[in-house]
């Protein structure tokens, strides 16, 4: 869920709370003008409401209707915050990481002014979500790039490329004696934001001997960016250097896919729904990265249980890709996919024209 689809998603949750006060105060309107307060008859008012006569009594009547039905709409909102656990800063992430008594009591003054305020924030995040697609399509349009283009024109339906990763010249750290057994998934544990650029020359400072000569090149086999493009690293023939070596998996043995972003949680950012949404993978990166495993299993034929997560490689090494990753959700994407592939004779066709490319198999 991207930002803007949560405070959507939040907002519409309020408008629900905010209809429901509001019908409420309209039948309690209906229903003071039946008994004649703020209506002029004062007779069926004073039953009620113990007041003292003066030349303004009517005016007085509906001046006190007024403060009687705002106090009603925001004790009921109030009410209705605290039975459904609704604050709108704990909900949006901002600033609360539980739901605490001045969220509900603003959040109930909120909703007990109707649903306008809400339909008229709504309304904002609409046009604002469109001004941005546009913008986002016109510069899209303006400066195509070369890898765009790349990508679609060798294999339409595959939707995948393979040119023997970032540098074709440079098999790793070595040529594998084996074809690949397992697929280990990563995270970056940087921002989401950062492009594959960033990660390489991140991994270029980092990993310098003494000398400051850089003697890790590459490390994964593929990176899977936030726009949901996939950027081949290293080539596939090719050992790695993404694991600690296991008991059962190893560089030498195993193909790496890190996908950007840091989706491993604190405790108590596990109870911000906010950051509990924003850090994983979103739908982008699931849907390319489930298609780079399933060519990968067609290629290398793996099944599911070949598929690891790095945490698993070495126990108690590492938590990556984190406690937020939807593994098994990309890995049963995977198998989706798989499958659909295996009963289109189109994608099985470009497949097979995939598997005669160069740097694949040993």
């Amino acid at each position: 869920m991207t930002e803007f689809e949560l405070y959507l998603n939040v907002l519409f949750q309020f408008l629900a709370a905010s209809l429901i006060v509001e019908r409420m105060l309209e039948y309690l309107d209906k229903f003071f003008n039946l008994i004649g307060f703020g209506a002029g008859r004062s007779g069926a008012v004073l039953r009620i409401i113990r007041s003292v006569r003066s030349p303004r009594e009517e005016q007085r009547r509906r001046i006190k209707k007024m403060l009687i039905m705002q106090s009603i709409g925001i004790l009921t909102g109030i009410t209705v915050c605290k039975l459904g656990n609704l604050g709108i800063f704990h909900q949006l992430g901002l600033g609360t990481q539980a739901l605490t008594w001045w969220d509900v009591a603003l959040s109930g003054i909120l909703i007990s002014g109707g649903s306008e305020p809400i339909h008229q924030m709504i309304n904002f995040l609409n046009d604002h979500s469109d001004q941005l697609k546009v913008r986002r399509l016109e510069l899209e349009n303006e400066q195509p790039t070369v890898e765009t283009i790349e990508k679609k024109s060798g294999f339409p339906h595959l939707g995948l490329e393979y040119h023997g990763g970032l540098d074709p010249k440079k098999p790793g750290h070595g040529l594998r004696k084996v074809n690949p057994k397992f697929i280990v998934i990563h995270h970056s544990s940087t921002d989401s934001r950062a492009s594959f650029e960033d990660i390489v020359r991140l991994e270029r400072k980092e990993r310098r001997n003494e000398k400051g000569t850089y003697v890790l090149d590459p490390s994964y086999h593929c990176v899977i960016t936030i726009d949901g493009q996939y950027h081949n690293y290293c080539r596939w023939d090719s050992v790695g250097w993404h694991v600690a070596r296991g008991s059962r998996v190893s560089n030498a043995n195993s193909l790496g896919l890190c996908f950007v972003g840091k989706f491993n949680l604190t405790e108590e950012e596990k109870l911000n729904q906010r950051i509990v949404n924003l850090r994983r993978p979103n739908e982008a990166q699931i849907e390319t990265g489930a298609k780079v495993i399933a060519l990968w299993r067609y290629l290398y034929d793996l099944g599911e249980v070949n598929i690891i997560a790095h945490s698993r490689v070495k126990r108690g090494h590492t938590d990556c890709p984190g406690n937020n990753f939807p593994f098994d959700r990309i890995v049963a994407k995977s198998t989706q996919i798989l499958n659909q592939w295996k009963e289109d004779k189109v994608i099985r066709q470009e497949l097979e024209q995939f598997k005669r490319l160069k740097y694949i198999y040993v």
